[in-house]
């Protein structure tokens, strides 16, 4: 699927905003999972992980 160019700027600042607040208002938890949510931008569905703290994803 690719992504319409006037798209793109909405969903870089939405990803990166997501360093400031890992849980915007509208982000839903992935069932059956511990720490994978998921966005909607416009048409896109962005999943992501979030860690307690920032070694925890390192293994």
């Amino acid at each position: 699927m690719d992504i319409e160019q006037k798209q793109i700027p909405r969903l870089i600042k939405a990803i990166e905003s997501l360093t400031i607040n890992p849980f915007p208002a509208q982000h839903w938890k992935i069932q059956g999972t511990d720490n994978l949510y998921r966005i909607r931008v416009s048409n896109y569905h962005y999943s992501f992980l979030t860690y307690s703290s920032p070694l925890e994803g390192r293994g």
